[in-house]
């Protein structure tokens, strides 16, 4: 309530808009399309089942030829209203799946999970609140979410009828002409255009995504930033894209950073202010809140559009059951946005395989190539290597702009990317965040020690909000201290779980090393990862249920320690350890970097 979606919700993709925004009178519609049995993911997120077996993809579309998977759900599937109502305020909040809310008070009054969701959920909502309102101010946005059909300042709300989408009575808004900023992108893109220009429009769009490989847009990272990319355009282009999507939609108050913002990107994409250009542009626009939504949890990821009717009425048209919308104005890129969704998806779902992630951590591009030649499918940095190999100390933020150099230089790799980020370097968490998954980076490590001491519960959980408010696709493994500077081994088990309600993906305890305490946790998180370090057989913490297994700083400590041996036992006239040829290294960059396109 009083809170505006980022802007990266509020734009639709083809068809669609409100990203990210609640209409109660939609949700009872979704409601219908479950029988609420409840699961858990990998990333403790609650998930809906589609009824009788169907398959449910990234867009909600329901169906027997759809993939049986089971999908973050935005839809209130508790009768409770106080819960219901909960569940509304926190949708389209943190960049965290809002579904997880529906276990509200699942246990007896008293119990210890009821307490714990309860103080969760309420601590969600607040920090909800507060970390939007920082990303917002930095684009100087207006403060309003749509909460209701009655707060959508629209006349009429038709969540049936469907076939108003295929009537050519019912427009698409109208728009102004314009010349410039925001008012020349919307009177120049097929969105709200009708007629030949619509089809002119649209045929330019379409030919620019059939360019596209699907391939490509499978990778980690901000989404738009990946399209961006595939396009031939250069990564950094989707912050000022989102800044745009936040004005994109007719009824949207246009800023001055948006203006702004749509003149370096038609400079970025060639400076002609062309319907062409304008296509490019939208495209990215368009995709930028219907994926960022998707990734929140919301389905479908934009629950309505709009139309305007023959007597002048504006109608706001439902689209739980056509996500990508239907008609002329159908997304014609639904392909595109599933093959994006693939790609975000990558890094959480090595968590949730048969096997546990086994995750080298490396500290330049030589050791993280060779380790993908070598088979591996993700790759971490280790933060002692980064500081060592520069000549700096570990862990007290002192490598802010080598880790970033690294985690570029890494993004290029065919294999996600966690880079750890120490205790935050001291910066904006949340520009750290969209930094990196601009870059192309698909998770992060954040602590909370600090040299001799563990920080306070609560400036961490902001920490970790910030995060994931900024880049919801971002995986947050969120490391606790307590074993590791063997200070209050007590709190571990709260300061974890409070993390994990803050946002956190998975939960991270490097020292924790007694079995039974190991098992304990796995079963305080549920489907939450934990993450440890290699310090037990891979088999053993398997068994004991760990998903996610880290070499921390092992790999470098032995590369050095190799380094020396082999000087010392040229020294002494004894033979070396065995070593990679020269040619080999020289190969792997070869091997494992993508070919130029």
């Amino acid at each position: 309530m009083g809170q505006k979606p980022r802007p990266h919700q509020r734009i639709g993709n083809g068809d669609s808009e409100h990203a990210g925004q609640v209409v109660v009178a939609g949700a009872s519609t979704r409601k219908s399309r479950f029988d609420g049995r409840l699961t858990q993911s990998a990333h403790g997120r609650i998930r809906a089942v589609a009824e009788r077996g169907d398959g449910l993809d990234h867009f909600g579309h329901v169906g027997p030829g759809k993939p049986n998977v089971a999908i973050p759900t935005s839809t209130t599937l508790e009768e409770d209203p106080q819960v219901n109502q909960m569940v509304q305020v926190s949708r389209g909040g943190r960049g965290r799946d809002s579904g997880d809310l529906g276990e509200v008070a699942r246990g007896p009054p008293d119990s210890l999970v009821h307490q714990r969701n309860e103080h969760s959920c309420a601590r969600r909502i607040r920090q909800c609140t507060r970390h939007r309102h920082k990303v917002l101010h930095r684009h100087g946005q207006p403060s309003s979410t749509c909460v209701s059909s009655a707060s959508t300042e629209v006349i009429g709300l038709d969540t049936g009828r469907m076939e108003i989408l295929n009537d050519s009575t019912f427009v698409v808004p109208h728009v102004p002409r314009g010349s410039t900023g925001v008012a020349w992108l919307r009177s120049h893109v097929a969105r709200f255009a009708e007629g030949a220009d619509h089809v002119r429009r649209r045929e330019a769009a379409v030919r620019l995504l059939e360019k596209v490989p699907l391939d490509r847009l499978r990778r980690p990272g901000h989404p738009v930033a990946t399209l961006a990319e595939a396009l031939g355009l250069p990564r950094h282009l989707a912050s000022d894209v989102d800044i745009v999507a936040a004005s994109y939609q007719p009824h949207d108050p246009v800023t001055p950073e948006a203006d702004q913002a749509v003149g370096r990107l038609v400079n970025a994409t060639g400076g002609r202010w062309n319907e062409d250009t304008a296509a490019l542009i939208g495209l990215l626009v368009q995709a930028s809140g219907a994926t960022r939504s998707a990734i929140t949890g919301n389905r479908p990821p934009v629950p309505t559009t709009r139309r305007t009717s023959p007597s002048g009425e504006e109608v706001l048209v439902d689209l739980s059951r056509f996500p990508f919308g239907a008609g002329r104005h159908a997304c014609p890129g639904e392909q595109h946005a599933e093959a994006l969704l693939d790609g975000v998806g990558r890094f959480p779902g090595l968590h949730d395989a048969d096997e546990p992630l086994l995750l080298p951590n490396a500290w330049d591009f030589a050791s993280a190539a060779a380790l993908v030649r070598r088979g591996y499918l993700a790759i971490g940095t280790t933060s002692l290597g980064v500081a060592a190999s520069r000549g700096l100390p570990d862990a007290v933020g002192s490598t802010y702009r080598e880790t970033l150099e690294l985690a570029r230089s890494l993004a290029r790799l065919p294999v996600p990317i966690t880079v750890d980020i120490e205790a935050g370097f001291g910066v904006d968490a949340g520009e750290l965040a969209a930094e990196l998954t601009t870059m192309g980076v698909a998770g992060v490590n954040i602590e909370d020690g600090r040299g001799d001491r563990l920080e306070s519960v609560d400036e961490q959980c902001d920490r970790v909000s910030a995060l994931k408010a900024a880049a919801p696709e971002l995986f947050v493994n969120a490391r606790v201290d307590t074993y590791w500077l063997g200070l209050d081994h007590e709190s571990t088990s709260t300061r974890a779980t409070a993390y994990v309600d803050a946002g956190a993906d998975g939960v991270f305890v490097p020292g924790l090393r007694d079995e039974p305490l190991i098992e304990d946790l796995v079963g305080v998180l549920g489907r939450t990862p934990l993450n440890v370090l290699a310090e037990h057989p891979f088999h053993r913490l398997r068994e004991l249920g760990v998903r996610r297994v880290s070499t921390g700083s092992l790999l470098y400590r032995t590369a050095i320690t190799q380094a020396v041996a082999a000087a010392d036992a040229y020294r002494a006239g004894v033979s070396a350890p065995t070593a990679m040829s020269y040619d080999h290294i020289e190969e792997t960059r070869r091997h494992v970097l993508p070919e130029p396109r």
